[in-house]
């Protein structure tokens, strides 16, 4: 049990100090910032419909969108950076000589790569929820929500003081500081801004919990989920491939995934049926057609869809434990 968090720790700790992860992780949240500049050309989709939030779920959707692509490139890159290199270098021998089964460690290897990615991507929905409430916009009349925006980049700002401070006079990583810090301050920004509309009135007092559109944020969980399902082939893959393989493999479930649905109700072929039951179905976690249409998505929907994902993500793991089993280390 030891050996097993301790290989948490240490891969949840590399892998948020890696460059790699800072560069998606600021890329990304610049991308998400600047989604909602583009609401004001979407105006015209509520014209004439029944739609009362169709501005804010295209903002919703881009950004779903951009969690989606940078969740496939941190699962990549960060698997290969804490397994691949690890066993290239033959550090991965060091721990299995310490009675530690490799089972053990791919699941603390996963354990602690999950985690990771968790936090970028948690801290990539809770953005996204804030910049939904103040950036969809689409006339000048609307109130336009100070309280966000402060709060939003105050976040921001505060982890940029914390990473810098830390890094200057304690020698500590900035890009795992910042990492941690980001999700800690836009956290807090998140939980305040529950309890305060963009008129500053206390939410709870006009009989609901907050502004933000909770349908995007179930939406962003299964999104949250779906990287989590293609961290576990990055893990499988990383066993026995390099960063190279390891994109080619995650990129061909990826695209696969999201089209296998559409081969399979068009095209009745067994090639084709075979392909349906292998790929992992990330149509299912996709929630673009429910934002759209403003459809709320079924409580049973997302428990059914979270038991497929977890158990996809078991036989990923137990996959992988076969594969690095299989995989000659000395």
């Amino acid at each position: 049990m030891k050996q097993g968090y301790a290989i948490f720790r240490n891969t949840f700790l590399e892998t948020v100090r890696q460059p790699v992860f800072g560069l998606i992780l600021i890329l990304t949240g610049i991308a998400i910032l600047a989604i909602p500049l583009s609401s004001a050309q979407v105006y015209t989709l509520s014209v004439g419909t029944t739609l009362d939030r169709a501005p804010q779920r295209m903002v919703a959707e881009l950004c779903l969108s951009t969690i989606l692509l940078s969740g496939l490139l941190l699962s990549v890159f960060a698997s290969s950076g804490v397994i691949s290199r690890e066993i290239e270098k033959k550090t991965a021998l060091t721990v299995l000589t310490k009675r530690v089964s490799r089972f053990a460690f791919i699941c603390g290897k996963f354990a602690g790569l999950a985690l990771a990615v968790s936090v970028a991507v948690s801290t990539f929905i809770m953005l996204m929820l804030m910049i939904v409430r103040f950036g969809s916009n689409t006339a000048a009349y609307q109130p336009i929500d100070y309280g966000a925006i402060i709060s939003t980049f105050g976040a921001i700002f505060i982890a940029l003081f914390i990473a810098s401070f830390r890094n200057y006079f304690s020698g500590k990583s900035w890009i795992g500081t910042f990492s941690l810090s980001l999700f800690c301050t836009i956290s807090f920004a998140f939980v305040v801004m529950l309890f305060l509309d963009k008129d500053f009135h206390f939410a709870f007092k006009e009989g609901h919990f907050g502004s933000y559109d909770w349908q995007a944020a179930i939406a962003g969980v299964l999104t949250l989920e779906a990287i989590l399902l293609l961290c576990a082939i990055a893990v499988a893959a990383s066993t026995r491939l390099g960063a190279a393989g390891n994109f080619t493999i995650c990129a061909i479930c990826f695209t696969g995934g999201l089209t296998s649905e559409y081969f399979y109700d068009n095209y009745k072929y067994i090639a084709v049926k075979v392909w349906h039951t292998i790929m992992p179905n990330l149509q299912t976690f996709w929630m673009s057609e429910a934002l759209k249409r403003e459809v709320d998505i079924p409580l049973s929907y997302f428990i059914n869809s979270t038991l497929y994902a977890g158990s996809y993500i078991l036989a990923l793991l137990f996959i992988a434990s076969f594969l690095f089993y299989r995989r000659e280390i000395a």
